[in-house]
């Protein structure tokens, strides 16, 4: 049965890097990290097998070696906000990984590439009505390559694919649509507007919290040991007295979130696990963190499993606002 892998292709930023488009109309589905001659997938591997070293660059691309060995022939590839942000194109394999020369490859990048033909020959809403949300939620998910944990919402959408953007002219989907896009675009900025500083923490966030039905504890401030909120989540399949917690580190931050800065607040984080007996951890802010941030936390979640972190930056939490308020 054919499979589904998530292909990131935005920048620092959160968005749409140009050209992506075009190459999926052409047939050629590409992934980044590919912008040197060394960073080819098929060398990566051989280096892998054969027990060589990588260099820096080879290992932050081996990150997509499952575009060479997991994607088989008929597989899907689905680009999430190609060619706007908040709409995204879906794509089916139809030959072998290769490589393009330096000439043929997307603003010096994006040389490995996959032939493929467009399923979706229109971009399709993440919000549209045929659009399950647990796959909503799998195209949000940090990484640039993965395969989503579980398939059946995406066959769930592939199957309703032909009535995607068919909406009733009595409706007022279309525009209720539009409007939320334009919200969703807009929300971080504002969010930081009226949450800055300690009012995140002390004001949204328990709102926030209380409306998605969360047990938790606010201690913001010079006590609070890296967690300004911990939340509390229990079960009925978990022992008796059994309690899953979770620190969260609560950032105002406008405009973009590089790396050190995210760092900083991560060891913060970490600084306080035991103190706060936590089993895992967040990072929320209402700024949009840069692809080397999100790498940074990527590593730290592959180096440290007893110590996972979720990033919720402010792209996560506009959604996050239009879903619960």
């Amino acid at each position: 049965m054919p499979r589904a892998y998530v292909v990131k292709t935005v920048d620092k930023s959160g968005q749409p890097i140009p050209g992506i488009f075009a190459e999926l109309q052409a047939g050629q589905a590409r992934i980044g990290w590919s912008y040197r001659d060394d960073l080819d997938l098929r060398l990566i591997q051989d280096r892998i097998q054969q027990g060589q070293p990588l260099n820096q660059a080879q290992t932050e691309a081996k990150r997509c070696l499952g575009f060479l060995t997991r994607v088989d022939l008929n597989d899907y590839l689905l680009y999430p906000h190609q060619p706007n942000r908040g709409e995204f194109y879906v794509v089916q394999v139809t030959g072998d990984y290769d490589y393009s020369t330096a000439a043929n490859s997307l603003n010096g990048d994006f040389r490995s590439f996959r032939p493929c033909s467009l399923l979706t020959l229109n971009p399709v809403d993440m919000y549209d009505q045929i659009v399950p949300a647990q796959l909503r939620y799998r195209l949000g998910l940090q990484g640039r390559f993965y395969e989503p944990s579980d398939s059946g919402p995406f066959f769930t959408f592939l199957d309703a694919l032909p009535q995607a953007g068919h909406i009733q002219d009595d409706s007022n989907q279309a525009s209720l649509q539009r409007i939320r896009n334009d919200l969703r675009e807009r929300l971080p900025d504002a969010l930081h507007r009226e949450f800055s500083r300690a009012d995140l923490s002390r004001r949204f966030c328990p709102d926030l919290f209380e409306r998605m039905g969360y047990s938790f504890v606010v201690q913001e401030g010079p006590a609070e040991a890296g967690s300004d909120i911990v939340v509390t989540l229990g079960s009925p399949l978990l022992p008796d007295s059994v309690e899953i917690r979770i620190g969260v580190q609560v950032f105002a931050a406008e405009g973009t979130v590089e790396e050190p800065f995210l760092q900083d607040k991560l060891n913060q984080l970490l600084q306080g696990w035991d103190n706060n007996s936590l089993d895992y951890g967040v990072l929320l802010t209402t700024g949009l963190c840069s692809e080397e941030a999100k790498e940074a936390l990527y590593r730290h979640n592959e180096n440290n499993p007893n110590r996972l972190v979720r990033l919720i930056d402010g792209n996560d939490l506009a959604d996050l606002f239009l879903q619960y308020f």
